[in-house]
């Protein structure tokens, strides 16, 4: 049984994830700057991992700590979609005060979460290009 997960299931992670930064972040208002931050970084590691699929069939090598950085990536949805859950509720409910609380909640949770959360991706995506660069110096 493989322990890594395809480039595409990578991929398709990242892209879950982004789109749901991308998401609370449009209809939720303009966002932090830490926030924006952390988006760019998640498109940065999406055109990584665009990378990854001409470059192991290329090296024949597969990114060893895949199945570590689909779970960082799964994380940081998770989390972006459970605040978008709350506010939404609160939404539902009416009440613009309240709604006003929730969304203040939310952006607090971000702000509290994003720093650990942004140095593992960054963690994870340095890994993966460092691994890339290794691999093409090898077969070069």
């Amino acid at each position: 049984m493989s322990t890594s997960f395809s480039v595409y299931e990578l991929y398709k992670s990242a892209t879950k994830c982004a789109q749901a930064y991308r998401a609370f972040a449009s209809e939720y208002g303009n966002a932090s700057p830490q926030f924006a931050a952390f988006r760019d970084e998640l498109e940065r590691v999406e055109q990584a991992i665009r990378l990854q699929e001409p470059l192991n069939a290329w090296t024949g090598q597969e990114y060893p700590a895949s199945v570590v950085f689909r779970g960082v990536l799964d994380e940081a949805r998770h989390f972006a979609e459970k605040q978008r859950r709350i506010v939404d509720r609160g939404v539902q409910s009416g009440g613009h005060a309240s709604l006003a609380g929730l969304l203040q909640s939310a952006l607090a949770a971000f702000e509290a979460t994003l720093p650990r959360l942004q140095e593992r991706v960054v963690h994870n995506r340095v890994g993966l290009l460092t691994f890339d660069i290794t691999q093409l110096l090898q077969k070069s």
